[in-house]
Order: structure tokens, then C-alpha cells, then sequence
């Protein structure tokens, strides 16, 4: 009987190594193509959503930039989603994320994100038909239902940036990244990405493509936007830091660690080159 259940034993911790050798995949860190497209859905949310401020809440003041931001938020749309693609190495991949894992949906992000992408984007280009036809054809009775979809992609493009914040703070492998902050990190992010991205693009049309010169007040109600989240961002991640390094037990010396390490690249590049030299500017 004893040989039995050693025997039995030793299969089943057989069985344990086998699972666990089986259920082991390469080491694939999240690099540039990840980084890109967080960075373009970020310019592509943030500017739908400025342009919705005229749109929905009938702000005259951005009206001469609102479809143009339609425009900048759907193009750069439409290009995130091929980072991902490329960094499956192999793009036929891709179908498998709509053919399996459906069944946990509820606590995938990731799934989550697909149909927020697809959605986002079909309503992006039904708005941008919508805003032609009313801005450049007149056609007035359009106007309600260019407000609707202005609704919906205003609900969206929150989504698309909520989940992308809730993807990446409960990543097991980066305890530094665990903030119910994260969220509101991403959106203010997007708003300076994507903020940034429309004064240059209208600059560089303006000089190439027309004679007309920029609005002045129009300017400096961009600029106005791209400060103000500018020091969001900064604020939220001195709480962030702060509350990392100094009364997160848990976390702290990993935090300390990845700060002595990464400190540089935190703190003058991504704070001070990128958000602090913009705002004094």
C-alpha cells in the first residue's frame, strides 16, 4: 500500500513539473512598438476629444480647428493599432485575438481594448462624414446626429484611455506602476501628446497649404491647453513619486532601485524635457 502511494505521488509531482515546464514562454518585453502605440492612441483620443468641445458644447472659439483635430484623431488611429501587428513578429497572429479568449472577457483589458479600438474608430469616421457634410454642405439636419456621435466618441475615447491606464497599472512583472493614479496619468499625458501634435501639424499646414496665417487667440487657447495639462501631469506624478518612494512599504525599495537606475531618464527627460521645458516655453 505504501509503495502504491509513492508511487502515485511521485506522478502526480511528475505531472506538477511537466505543467510547469509546458506553461513556461520566452521572455517578451514590451519595447518601442508598445511604447508607440500608447503614444498614438493618446494624440488620436486627446484630439477628438478637444474637438468635441466645439461639437458638443458648442465652444466657437476652437471652431476653425475642430475638424481638423477629426482629421489628426482618426489618422493616427488607424496607424496605432499596426504597432501591435509588428510586434507579433507574425501579423497572422492577429486573427487570433478575435477568434480566441472571448470567454474571459470580463477580466481581459485586452479584449476589452479591442472592441473599444473598433468601436472608436467606426465612430470617429462616421463623425468626421457627419462635420463635412455639415460644416462644408450645409446640411444642418445632420447637426443632432453629429452631436450624438460626438457623445458616444467622447465616452470612447475616455474608455480608450481608462483601459489602457488599468492594462498597465496591473502589470504583475513592474510593482512601480500599481497607482490608482495611472489613469488619470494617461489622460493628462494624452492631452500634452495630443495637444502638442495639433499645434505643429496646424502650423506646418498653414505654411504649406494655405496663405492663411494663425488665429492668435486660437493659438493661445491651445497653448493654454497644452500648460495646464502639462503641470496636471507634473503634479500627479510628484504624488505619485512621493507617495512611492516615501510611504509605499511594500514597493519602496523596489521603487528606490528602479529610481537609482532609471532617475535620469524620470526626472530631466521625461519631466523636464518633456513636460517642464513646454510649459516654461
Amino acid at each position: 500500500m505504501k509503495n502504491y502511494y509513492g508511487k502515485a505521488k511521485e506522478f502526480d509531482m511528475d505531472l506538477s513539473i511537466i505543467h510547469s515546464l509546458i506553461s513556461i514562454t520566452p521572455e517578451r518585453p514590451w519595447g518601442l512598438n508598445i511604447a508607440n502605440y500608447l503614444f498614438l492612441t493618446g494624440i488620436s483620443a486627446a484630439n477628438f476629444i478637444f474637438a468635441n468641445f466645439y461639437f458638443i458644447f458648442k465652444q466657437d472659439k476652437i471652431k476653425n480647428i475642430a475638424f481638423l483635430a477629426l482629421i489628426i484623431s482618426f489618422i493616427f488611429l488607424m496607424v496605432a493599432p499596426l504597432n501591435l501587428i509588428d510586434d507579433l513578429t507574425q501579423p497572422g497572429r492577429i486573427f487570433n485575438v478575435f477568434l480566441y479568449g472571448w470567454e474571459n472577457f470580463f477580466t481581459s483589458p485586452m479584449k476589452w481594448g479591442v472592441l473599444l479600438l473598433i468601436f472608436f474608430l467606426i465612430v470617429i469616421f462616421f463623425e468626421i462624414y457627419l462635420a463635412y457634410q455639415v460644416f462644408f454642405k450645409n446640411q444642418s439636419k445632420k447637426q443632432k446626429m453629429l452631436f450624438y456621435f460626438g457623445v458616444l466618441g467622447f465616452i470612447l475615447a475616455f474608455g480608450i484611455e481608462f483601459y489602457t491606464a488599468y492594462l498597465i497599472a496591473i502589470l504583475n512583472s513592474f510593482v512601480f506602476l500599481h497607482t490608482p493614479l495611472m489613469p488619470l496619468l494617461f489622460l493628462a499625458s494624452a492631452f500634452v501628446s495630443g495637444i502638442g501634435m495639433l499645434i505643429l501639424i496646424t502650423q506646418l499646414y498653414l505654411k504649406f497649404f494655405t496663405d492663411e496665417k494663425l488665429n492668435i487667440s486660437l493659438f493661445s487657447i491651445l497653448v493654454k491647453f497644452l500648460a495646464f495639462f502639462a503641470m496636471l501631469d507634473i503634479i500627479l506624478r510628484i504624488f505619485w513619486f512621493s507617495f512611492l518612494l516615501v510611504f509605499n512599504t511594500d514597493d519602496r525599495f523596489v521603487a528606490k532601485i528602479f529610481f537609482q537606475k532609471e532617475g535620469f531618464l524620470i526626472v530631466f527627460i521625461d519631466m523636464g524635457l518633456c513636460l517642464l521645458l513646454p510649459l516654461i516655453i
